[in-house]
């Protein structure tokens, strides 16, 4: 069986040659060491710097932070919450508010007369 060499074809498949090696010289780090490679190739890049795994929040009901930069008033809000919360605000707000309804009656009945 006689398949031929990378010059002469083939005796037993018709116009079939070896395939010829893509390297003469199989020493590639030597060739890629040379100065005649060294000098098309493109300069060497910098180090780039390693990017942050830190990713900012998302979900501003969970995140306190997120939840004030997204809206400021928020907090007043979550304030005016717990002071609702607390008994004794309650009360003396309760009484103030008896005290401002009263006004504001006594100033309608005032101006129906």
């Amino acid at each position: 069986m006689d398949f031929g060499t990378f010059t002469q074809a083939s005796v037993v498949k018709k116009g079939f040659t070896l395939p010829a090696p893509m390297l003469t010289s199989t020493d590639v780090t030597r060739i890629l060491q040379s100065e005649e490679v060294r000098r098309v190739l493109k300069p060497k890049k910098l180090q780039t710097k390693k990017s942050s795994r830190y990713t900012s929040p998302t979900n501003g009901i969970k995140n306190r932070r997120l939840r004030l930069r997204l809206n400021p008033f928020s907090k007043k809000a979550t304030q005016n919450a717990k002071s609702a919360r607390n008994v004794a605000n309650r009360d003396s707000r309760r009484k103030a508010k008896a005290v401002r309804l009263a006004k504001v009656k006594k100033s309608i009945s005032k101006q129906k007369k």
